[in-house]
């Protein structure tokens, strides 16, 4: 969990004052909130899905369209427990590719690389309007390698991060498909879905067996 902000040079005493106001409005801000100062439900669901910011190469500053679309990717890289982490910089190095996504999540963590409130390049499309969430794993994962312990950890964790961001944009709780994404539907979709749509990349992920109805329900547990 990432913690609330703290203000160094003000001494701890239990006091909701100037000085961490200021300091909640600042962490708000960077994290793409409303920076009003209150530690309410979207902040304090922000630093629950929040593990650490590294900031990707490649994304566009602010956006064109209001966010309505939560797109689930995967990363096309091993289940491991710093899997979020890696890509994460590897979005942030050098040699990063023109893509990028908000968020990376594994097993272990979860990783921020673009501020909601600004544009990562992960669906053609559905960039201005998307959030991208890009999981550890392959898009050729069968049901059962879904289904195996690394995967469930993951989706849990993923699904709770995508709940707070449900909750902030008022997007409901469904599956869009190729139709709903040209008729600007909110929702939760996938790359394939969203390449289908808009003829504009050629990815399949998260992959046929992605278990989307479990992921959804898992998504609805944390709703609140």
């Amino acid at each position: 969990m990432a913690p609330l902000p703290q203000v160094a040079t003000t001494p701890a005493d239990g006091i909701f004052g100037p000085g961490t106001e200021a300091a909640t409005k600042a962490w708000q801000a960077a994290h793409g909130l409303l920076p009003d100062g209150i530690v309410g439900p979207q902040t304090r669901a922000a630093a629950g899905g929040l593990h650490v910011f590294v900031q990707a190469k490649n994304y566009g500053k602010g956006r064109t369209s209001n966010i309505n679309t939560i797109v689930i990717h995967t990363m096309d890289a091993a289940e491991k427990p710093d899997t979020a982490e890696r890509v994460a910089q590897w979005f942030a190095g050098p040699s990063a590719p023109m893509a990028s996504a908000h968020y990376c999540v594994d097993s272990d963590s979860v990783v921020q690389c673009v501020l909601e409130l600004d544009t990562a390049f992960h669906a053609p499309g559905a960039n201005q309007n998307g959030i991208g969430i890009a999981h550890a794993g392959y898009a050729k994962q069968t049901a059962e390698d879904w289904g195996d312990a690394y995967s469930q950890t993951m989706l849990r964790r993923s699904a709770e991060l995508v709940a707070g961001i449900c909750e902030r944009y008022g997007i409901p709780v469904r599956f869009i498909g190729v139709d709903e994404l040209k008729a600007g539907t909110p929702g939760i979709t996938t790359h394939h879905a969203v390449s289908l749509a808009f003829k504009k990349s050629t990815y399949t992920d998260p992959g046929a067996s992605f278990p989307m109805d479990e992921y959804l329900a898992m998504v609805e547990e944390y709703v609140t």
